[in-house]
């Protein structure tokens, strides 16, 4: 597909008609920290490249069952996730493509390419 795709279970009290599927697609390289402000480990998700070998999946992987405790999109598309035990996920914007986007409950939000959010359906 050419991206990591992170699904998450609908938390307690997300108020909507029907079960929502919560997703975070990315389509480029992103940091895993310890602890916000910390260096982290940079996860390489590059399939399009030929040869191309997976890096710091090791890190992906130890999200699995984490509990998101805050998720903030910058104006120019930095996106952070917060988790309880205090590990940030954090993807800068792609300078060319949609380097990631979020769904849940029919509703959308990720980056343009370059930079800056896209919103479905609009905010009023």
């Amino acid at each position: 597909m050419g991206l990591v795709r992170l699904n998450f279970e609908d938390p307690p009290g997300f108020n909507v008609e029907k079960p929502a599927e919560v997703r975070l697609d990315v389509e480029r390289d992103f940091t895993i920290r310890p602890q916000g402000g910390q260096a982290g480990a940079k996860v390489e998700f590059r399939p399009y490249l030929e040869n191309w070998t997976p890096s710091r999946m090791s890190e992906l992987v130890g999200l699995f069952g984490a509990v998101v405790v805050s998720a903030r999109a910058d104006p120019d598309a930095t996106l952070r996730i917060t988790f309880a035990d205090n590990r940030e996920l954090e993807v800068l914007p792609d300078p060319q493509y949609e380097g990631w986007g979020f769904s849940a409950g029919g509703h959308l939000i990720g980056q343009t390419a370059g930079n800056g959010l896209y919103y479905f359906p609009p905010p009023p």
